[in-house]
């Protein structure tokens, strides 16, 4: 069992550093540019879903589980990047024109190609975020926003951020363009592209980089420990 979990996790670098060594492939943090002048059309919905999202992974149930204030507030800090393990709910959302002419977030269920519609969201959920991750975790780790999704919602939408004070649903502009269609992703890619993230945060790309470092990531998810498994250095 564990070998076979050592085995796929080889594989797993070994995709990583054959991406990283292609030229011009692509890099999670050079994005196509959000649709801004739809933003202020979904805000309050975006506002919905991330409330939603970050109540059902970071409620009191979730900080029984031993989780600090710190890493509570770290977490709301990267929900609003949709790369990131902790924003991926994002890829599960799309944009599309309804039948009475209004923008509206639709849940796809699954996670999808982060296209421009997705970086749209993306830009809107940290434009209503802001300054705000700190008060926001806070408020998760103590409870003092109530007891219920619903109550969070509210604080989170209507109070601190005003992402719904304007009302929710907005039409289209008469020249609107429909989103490109959503593409459903596999989950392997969102994993190779958010190590590919954390290792440009970190400043890796282009410099040397040991396979034991992309391996530890990739195990450390799984439970299991590379430090048995020595492997030689690789230039990217």
């Amino acid at each position: 069992m564990i070998a076979s979990r050592v085995l796929r996790a080889l594989v797993f670098v070994a995709v990583v550093i054959h991406v990283l060594g292609q030229p011009g492939k692509k890099d999670p943090r050079k994005k196509i540019p959000p649709r801004k002048k739809d933003v202020k059309k979904i805000t309050c919905s975006v506002c919905s879903h991330l409330s939603r999202n970050l109540f059902d992974t970071l409620s009191k149930q979730a900080r029984k589980k031993g989780m600090s204030e710190e890493s509570v507030i770290d977490h709301v800090e990267k929900s609003t990047t949709a790369w990131r393990e902790q924003g991926e709910w994002i890829t599960h959302l799309h944009l599309e024109k309804s039948w009475k002419g209004y923008l509206v977030v639709k849940d796809m269920k699954r996670m999808g190609e982060c296209g421009e519609a997705c970086r749209t969201i993306e830009y809107a959920a940290q434009q209503l975020m802001g300054e705000h991750d700190a008060d926001v975790g806070e408020a998760l780790y103590t409870g003092s926003f109530g007891s219920t999704k619903s109550d969070f919602e509210k604080w989170l939408c209507d109070d601190l951020t005003r992402a719904c004070a304007n009302g929710k649903d907005f039409k289209v502009d008469d020249d609107f363009v429909a989103y490109p269609k959503f593409e459903g992703k596999d989950p392997k890619e969102q994993n190779i592209e958010r190590v590919l993230g954390e290792m440009a945060d970190q400043g890796l790309r282009g410099n040397m980089f040991t396979r034991e470092e992309a391996m530890e990531k990739y195990m450390a998810e799984m439970g299991e420990d590379p430090e048995d498994f020595q492997m030689p250095n690789m230039e990217l």
